[in-house]
Formats: structure tokens, sequence, C-alpha cells
């Protein structure tokens, strides 16, 4: 099989369908039956995915052609593959094609997205899923969302979970983790811990708040960390963090670094995920695999993601929140319990096997 994959997503500060992306990109060639993956982007075919990933690193060198020769190139390179815009779309020059589907957010909470992005989707989004030859979601709630939101054949849907890389699953020694989050003021502190994009569906300041009061009523003195790329409609959200840090609550840490991510995770106390709505939530799993005991909101597809082990809650219940964090933070029975049982779930979802699951349904279709 011959791929071509849409690389759109790749940057420097990879997010949830960034890192998907990237991990496609980086095993696909491993897969017996793949015989070349190409990446598109900016209307060119690139063969490096760091590049994008890891700015430094050496560029695809671009072929300089005339015009005929090169829109020759161009419409041969999209004849002879399978295109996957792992992004939601794909190109209109990609007769066969797959696409991924993460979530519906633009249109089940579009005040949540930029005026643009809801533009792209209202515009593109009907003849991505119109002309895919097969769809891909990370969860059956996206699946059962999209077949009852756009009357999609269930036939042509397929949920492939995503997974957690590796490199959450070591045990680093404690002396170094503790050197790697000293760097964020982080030492000889007890910490909860929120890992997302700084957007509103997110559901960051539904943390901050509740975490206030679980502080208030039981006289606490640990902080709220919360790390993630920056997204869009947070000024509101920033302000919040601001006002919070002033009284010691939280620590607002932006983008971090992959190795300094997976310290922090590993030294925290209790791990967040407040979101009201997900496709998938790859920080639930990422704080499993690092052994941690993880709370999550009781929204979209985060219960059928935690598997029954992680706490969940109504996020929106500040109360009911606080007094999770509580039992989060104190019940050490549980806390055991759960480490074990989220250890365990984690090392079945992951991105090996998404790869080899995805790979397969290449081979179906094609």
């Amino acid at each position: 099989m011959r791929i071509a994959l849409g690389a759109e997503a790749l940057s420097p500060q990879l997010t949830g369908i960034g890192r998907y992306t990237w991990e496609l990109a980086s095993r696909l060639p491993q897969i017996a039956e793949v015989e070349n993956v190409k990446l598109f982007r900016d209307n060119a075919w690139h063969d490096n995915a760091e590049q994008f990933v890891r700015p430094k690193s050496r560029p695809t060198p671009r072929r300089i052609l005339p015009r005929k020769l090169h829109a020759w190139f161009h419409k041969r390179e999209f004849s002879q593959r399978l295109y996957h815009g792992p992004n939601f779309f794909f190109p209109i020059q990609a007769e066969n094609a797959v696409v991924t589907v993460h979530d519906l957010s633009v249109f089940r909470f579009p005040e949540t997205h930029p005026a643009e992005r809801i533009r792209q989707f209202e515009k593109e989004f009907s003849r991505s899923i119109d002309h895919a030859r097969h769809i891909i979601t990370d969860t059956l709630f996206i699946k059962d969302e999209l077949i009852e939101m756009f009357g999609v054949s269930p036939q042509r849907v397929t949920a492939i979970p995503l997974g957690v890389s590796e490199e959450f699953f070591n045990l680093s020694d404690e002396h170094s983790d503790r050197a790697l989050i000293a760097e964020y003021g982080l030492s000889n502190t007890r910490y909860c811990l929120c890992v997302a994009t700084i957007e509103p569906r997110k559901g960051l300041d539904h943390a901050v708040r509740a975490f206030l009061k679980y502080r208030s009523s039981t006289k606490s003195d640990a902080i709220l960390v919360i790390v993630g790329a920056t997204g869009w409609k947070n000024s509101d959200l920033h302000k919040l963090f601001d006002d919070a840090a002033a009284t010691g609550a939280v620590k607002f840490l932006g983008f971090v670094s992959d190795p300094a991510l997976r310290a922090i995770y590993r030294c925290c106390s209790l791990f967040l995920y407040p979101s009201l709505y997900e496709g998938f939530g790859l920080p639930v799993l990422e704080a499993m695999a690092s052994r941690v005991p993880v709370l999550v909101s009781n929204r979209s597809c985060l219960p059928e993601v935690s598997g029954g082990v992680a706490m969940s809650v109504n996020v929106e219940d500040y109360d009911t929140f606080q007094d999770a964090i509580s039992e989060g933070m104190e019940d050490e029975a549980w806390r055991r319990q759960v480490i074990v049982s989220g250890l365990t779930l984690a090392k079945r979802l992951n991105w090996q096997e998404c790869v080899k699951k995805t790979a397969a349904l290449y081979r179906e279709i094609n």
C-alpha cells in the first residue's frame, strides 16, 4: 500500500491531533504491508515529518519542476495513494481517501470556537464525510454522534482508540523528576494537575473554581498546576488563572517539553480532566500510564475512555467536584486501587495497536 498522510496538524507544540498525526507518520512505515508513506502539506509533498515537529531537523528537499511536470507529478501522487486526512479534511484532489473525525464540538458547541474555524467546517466538513471512502473516529461515542447528526451509514465508520506513548510508562528515578519539576517551582509541593489546550470546552474554569473551594474548605496547601498549549477564546480563562495564582492556589505553566511533562505527571498527587466535551482525551491515558489517580468529567466520551477506572463527576457542580478532589487526594485505598487499574487500562491502549488497526482498515477498503 502507498499512503498519503495530511500533515497540517504537525507542529513543535503537539496537541492531541498533532500527536495522532505524528504517531501515524512515525509508525506506518514500519507496517509490513505499507510500501511507502508521503506527507502532504502546503500543497506540496514531503518525506520527513520531523521538519514540522523539530524545526532544526533537516528539511525535505523541494523539487523544482516545470509547471506542467509539477501538475502531472501532483496528480500522479494522489492517484497512486490512499489519502488519510487525520484532521477532519482532505484535499479535493484526493479521490481515494479516509478521514478521521475526532469530535463534533464545532457543531455541538460553536460558541467555543473561533469564527474562522466554524466557517471552515461549514464549508468543507460535509464534502469530507460524504466523499471519504471510510471515516475513523477515536471513540464509539463520536461514531454514534456522527451517525445521529449527519446520517452517516454505520458501515462507513470505524472507531479506533488512540494510544499513549511508551515513554509515559517508564519509571524515572525520583531525584531526576524532582530536578526537572524544580525548574517550574514545584519542588516539595503537593499538587493536582490539569493538562489541556487552553480553550473554553476543556472546563478548566470549573477545575479552578472547584479547587479553590477545596482549598478553602480543607485548608489544604496543595496547588493546582495547569499545563497546556495556547488555544483560543481564552482571555477570561487567563484572567481567572492570574487571579487564582495571586492567592498561591494555581500555577499556569503553558506548554512544556515532553520530558518535563512526563516528570510533572509522575510527581502530581491527582490528575483532573474536567472537559465538557471530548473526542478522546489523551491526557487521561497519559496520567494513568504515569501511575497517577485520575478524576474526569462525566461528559461525552470520558466515561468510555476511562473505562470505569477514573472517578467521574459533574464538574459544573462545584460542591460535588470539590468533594471528589478531597476524596481523590486523601482516600489512600482508592488511590492505590485506581493506580493499578489505570495502568492496566493504559497498557491496553497503545499507539502501536492504534496504527496497526488503522493500517488494517486501509487494507480492507483499498
